[in-house]
């Protein structure tokens, strides 16, 4: 069984921005990171940036029978399948525009974001074509945009990075996630033989 990995989800959500917007014509660079003071000083704008904050498993989402039957007619043994756990995966999307504009200094920002949100909203579940590694081996990935997130004082979050307020775009998206092996080769019971005790 090969493991969803989060390389995979970043990766596929990469392309997705890229297909929707073009950003590499345009020349804006996608990146993985946190908004810290590092990043503050090895950032090279226009770009969007993208971190991932929170993993947990979505209990709403949460399937009632632990485990699923895989059965071929008319054969002697069966498989079982532990139904997969949905995780969401929570990030933070920020838009650094170009140092040097003269424009208004978050007219860059905020052109960028609202691209980044509309094309987000185009597609509430990722596309087949665009999954990358394990994550074409799963169930395709639902998304939400601009929901509530699971940071609830944005203040802190940006003196904690070290940096400044501004515009923050929230994105989860909910990936199965297989974490067992299929149970292979089960033997079906076809009949069950009762024997009465003697009186």
């Amino acid at each position: 069984m090969g493991f969803l990995m989060i390389n995979d989800l970043n990766d596929t959500l990469a392309a997705l921005l890229e297909q929707e917007l073009a950003l590499k014509e345009a020349g804006i660079n996608v990146v993985f990171a946190a908004p810290d003071t590092r990043f503050f000083q090895k950032i090279t704008p226009p770009l969007i940036a993208i971190f991932l904050y929170d993993i947990r498993e979505n209990l709403t989402l949460r399937v009632s029978e632990p485990f699923a039957q895989q059965k071929t007619a008319g054969a002697d043994t069966t498989s079982l399948t532990r139904s997969p756990a949905p995780i969401d995966y929570s990030y933070l999307i920020t838009a650094w525009g170009s140092s040097g504009s003269e424009i208004a200094p978050d007219k860059d920002q905020h052109d960028m974001l609202s691209r980044v949100l509309h094309a987000l909203l185009r597609h509430p579940i990722w596309p087949a074509a665009l999954l990358k590694g394990q994550l074409a081996a799963h169930p395709l990935p639902r998304a939400f945009v601009a929901q509530p997130g699971h940071l609830h004082n944005m203040a802190e979050f940006w003196s904690a990075m070290g940096g400044h307020p501004r515009a923050v775009l929230h994105y989860t998206v909910t990936a199965p996630l297989r974490a067992y092996d299929p149970i292979e080769n089960i033997p079906v019971v076809k009949s069950v033989a009762h024997q009465a005790g003697n009186k």
